[in-house]
């Protein structure tokens, strides 16, 4: 089997182990087994974003606010020529929190807003923005705030930082705001939820940072007072940004700051490292994520990597903890992990397990 060109394209398994952890073990396995392999880390603009970077660039480390005021986190962020490389995971991200901890109504984007002044104080042009894995439902309240915006009640004192304060915004001072007319930012997610309404950021993702529905309701009404007044200083209108909901609605809020673009993280990563053409040149690719669904096929990266490899004809090996994909894809063999292993084994074990699945079906 080493004349067989094998392509890994593994996302990450979450709450277990990263693209990268997963990719690097395999491809270290598989040449021992003496096959030929290589690999490229790939993520939907959430956890791993970075790991896509870190090996060709500049990996800068700095102390910012995490996900609430009063918590420093030591993150690092990649730097290459004028382009720079932020996961938002890595500075408020819910990684950091124990399940009796999330606080959505108090939780920030201050640090992601003193990464991103860092980046352009080291000279970056080109910004790039990993949402996803966020603590945070604030709109980029907070990371405006680091760049300089103040946030101001009718009697003009600056308001508390958090959801509470911001029901009660009247005005954005951007007098001193960070001078960002020579850089351009990108929001990069695989998100398509706008921020408000029955589809918005508060209602489809409150819950998995810890909202109930009390505070659903403080969150929506809060990012609605600040789509309010955004629109009312500057003409733009963050509720219907595609995205807009993503990472607590910090997308809406990289476009209504920052006049950022909003791109899909597959689509991003797929151009970015040419993948297309890698699969075309591979004779094997093997993939796989935590859980298979039909989300995966809307806009996901390993469902647009199947999508690839079925359009070029090549075999694809699938290995997933979960697949609730009951209909049979043409080329591709999955291996369903739950199938055969319990859930303590599979989080024990998880490297070891896919590399024995795989080399089975090699051999």
């Amino acid at each position: 089997m080493a004349w067989v060109k094998i392509l890994l394209l593994f996302n990450s398994f979450k709450g277990t182990y990263s693209s990268r952890e997963i990719n690097e073990y395999l491809y270290r396995y598989l040449l021992k087994k003496g096959f030929n392999a290589r690999y490229i880390n790939i993520s939907d603009g959430g956890d791993g974003f970075l790991d896509c970077f870190i090996d060709d660039c500049n990996v800068c480390r700095k102390k910012v606010t995490g996900p609430f005021y009063n918590r420093k986190v030591s993150s690092n962020y990649c730097l290459k020529n004028n382009e720079s490389f932020i996961e938002i995971s890595l500075i408020c991200g819910i990684r950091y929190l124990e399940k009796e901890e999330l606080s959505p109504l108090t939780a920030t984007t201050y640090g992601v807003g003193e990464v991103i002044r860092d980046c352009v104080l080291k000279g970056a042009k080109n910004i790039y923005v990993g949402l996803g894995g966020t603590a945070s439902s604030d709109g980029g309240f907070g990371m405006a705030r680091a760049l300089g915006a103040r946030f101001l009640d009718k009697y003009g004192r600056e308001i508390d930082n958090n959801l509470y304060g911001l029901l009660k915004l009247f005005r954005i001072d951007f007098k001193n705001f960070i001078n960002l007319s020579a850089i351009k930012v990108w929001g990069i997610s695989d998100v398509k939820n706008k921020l408000l309404g029955r589809k918005g950021s508060a209602r489809i993702f409150g819950p998995q940072k810890g909202a109930q529905s009390k505070d659903i309701e403080v969150i929506e009404k809060a990012l609605y007072k600040l789509k309010n007044v955004l629109e009312k200083q500057t003409g733009k209108d963050i509720s219907v940004i595609e995205g807009g909901g993503a990472a607590g609605g910090l997308g809406s809020g990289l476009y209504g700051f920052l006049n950022a673009g909003l791109i899909n993280g597959s689509d991003f990563i797929i151009s970015r490292f040419d993948i297309k053409n890698e699969i075309k040149k591979s004779d094997l690719i093997i993939s796989g994520e935590g859980k298979f669904d039909k989300s995966s096929f809307y806009g996901k990266i390993t469902g647009e990597i199947i999508n690839i490899a079925t359009v070029f004809k090549k075999r694809v090996i699938f290995v997933s903890v979960y697949n609730e994909i009951k209909r049979k894809i043409d080329g591709v063999e999955s291996i369903i992990l739950s199938q055969n292993y319990s859930e303590t084994e599979t989080k024990k074990n998880l490297k070891k397990i896919i590399a024995y699945e795989i080399y089975n079906r090699l051999k």
